[in-house]
C-alpha cells in the first residue's frame, strides 16, 4: 500500500490539508522570515505551486532539475530559507 506523502500518492499530507497547512505554517513561524509565510502551504498542485512562488522565484518549481541550469546570485533571495521550508515541508506532517 503506497505511504502519503510520496510521489505513489502525489505528495499528498498524512492528514487533512486543513491541519497539514497548520502545523507547516506553525514550523515556518517559528524559522521563517515573517515575509516569507505565506509560501508555507502545503501546495501539491504544480500550477498553484507556481502561483506562490511567483515569477521571482519559478524557476525554483522544477523538481526535475530540467530548466534550473545554474543557479546565480539573483537566485539567494529565493534559496536563503529554502533549507527551512523544505525542512517543515518534509517533516513527517501526520495528525497527532
Amino acid at each position: 500500500m503506497p505511504k502519503c506523502g510520496t510521489a505513489d500518492l502525489s505528495y499528498q499530507p498524512c492528514t487533512s490539508k486543513t491541519v497539514a497547512n497548520k502545523l507547516f505554517l506553525a514550523c515556518c513561524e517559528q524559522f521563517v522570515a515573517p515575509e516569507c509565510h505565506f509560501l508555507c502551504q502545503y501546495e501539491t498542485d504544480h500550477a498553484a505551486a507556481k502561483k506562490l512562488v511567483g515569477s521571482r522565484c519559478l524557476r525554483m518549481c522544477d523538481p526535475g532539475g530540467t530548466q534550473l541550469g545554474r543557479l546565480t546570485k539573483d537566485d539567494a533571495t529565493c534559496l536563503y530559507n529554502w533549507n527551512v521550508i523544505m525542512y517543515c515541508h518534509h517533516s513527517g506532517i501526520r495528525e497527532m
